[in-house]
């Protein structure tokens, strides 16, 4: 339970742009929850890592496709990033689309633009979507099914992207994907974004959805284990002073088995960005337990890490995920 704790927090670190930087040096102690009193250090390059917390010692190395191994030279589970490069052309794609004047979402969105996902498409995106965030299959069931998925020449998401007055909100803009394939469930993204920092919602449907704002009220109100869909809603808040970005993340799991609530705090300093440090606590909001809480800083070396990761024995990161969060 300990290493799984560790994955997770590796694995999350590793997204943000900061932990991958060129020679990092990590430093940090987790004061609360699982591994507690526990000291982290860590080397960090663009091609991997090497870290020790407490008596654990953990890998990450980059490979060719992007992804990245996170384990020891025994056993290790994959993190992907490759959905990222498959949703740059897609927006690609919405920009050249036409405008919509009125297309109103609400009064402050007065314009959209949309494209549809062909079958194929979407299959393509949920298979990284499940590489990159393994808790959307804790079951391991929805892999197999969209693998051996036929996919015909029909439609089967939709990408819509709504703008602001551009007199009044400059710089405010709101995402939507919506998914109805047949062999998905019911599925909708919100990203919407501003000057200030940006909101997100990820909507999950076990049922067939009408309307997704009574579908998620539904899902909210439900006792836990009962609901008929999951949610993982969060925002973000950044402010920059010319020195330094401060970036805070909040993020819940509602509709699970157990609820988990994710608060990170995470500064960078503008010139260096090896410079930065850190705090987040993961916690149980059914009980109020704190799983895991940690500190960390980083600075810039000339040390680079030589990761040491099993290429052979790679573990499914949604039983990783599933044993370590119950779900």
């Amino acid at each position: 339970m300990k290493k799984l704790i560790c994955w997770l927090m590796i694995a999350m670190m590793l997204l943000s742009s900061a932990a991958l930087a060129d020679s990092s040096r990590v430093t940090g102690t987790i004061p609360k929850g699982m591994l507690a009193v526990s000291a982290i250090e860590g080397l960090f390059s663009d091609t991997g890592f090497e870290m020790t917390i407490g008596d654990i010692k953990l890998s990450g190395a980059v490979q060719a496709d992007g992804s990245l191994l996170v384990g020891n030279a025994q056993q290790s589970f994959r993190v992907s990033v490759a959905g990222a490069a498959l949703l740059a052309p897609l927006m690609q794609r919405l920009k050249s689309e036409p405008t919509f004047e009125n297309a109103m979402y609400s009064s402050k969105y007065i314009q959209a633009q949309q494209i549809e996902l062909s079958a194929a498409e979407t299959l393509q995106l949920a298979l990284s979507a499940l590489d990159a965030c393994p808790l959307l299959d804790a079951a391991g069931t929805l892999r197999p099914a969209l693998e051996q998925a036929a996919a015909p020449n029909e439609t089967w998401a939709t990408v819509t992207r709504y703008e602001a007055d551009v007199r009044q909100y400059p710089n405010d803009w709101m995402v939507q994907v919506n998914v109805f394939a047949p062999v998905l469930p019911y599925m909708r993204i919100e990203v919407e974004s501003d000057d200030f920092g940006s909101s997100f919602e990820v909507a999950i449907s076990e049922t067939p959805v009408t309307d997704w704002d009574e579908t998620v009220l539904a899902i909210e109100d439900a006792a836990p284990g009962q609901a008929a869909g999951k949610l993982v809603q969060g925002f973000t808040m950044v402010y920059d002073n010319g020195k330094e970005k401060d970036t805070y993340v909040e993020a819940v799991t509602i509709g699970f088995e157990q609820a988990y609530k994710l608060e990170m705090d995470c500064v960078v300093n503008d010139a260096e960005p090896r410079s930065w440090y850190a705090a987040g606590t993961l916690s149980n909001t059914l009980t109020g337990d704190v799983v895991l809480e940690a500190g960390l800083q980083s600075v810039s070396t000339s040390a680079a890490p030589a990761p040491q990761v099993s290429t052979d024995n790679v573990t499914n990161a949604a039983a990783v995920f599933q044993a370590l969060l119950g779900l």
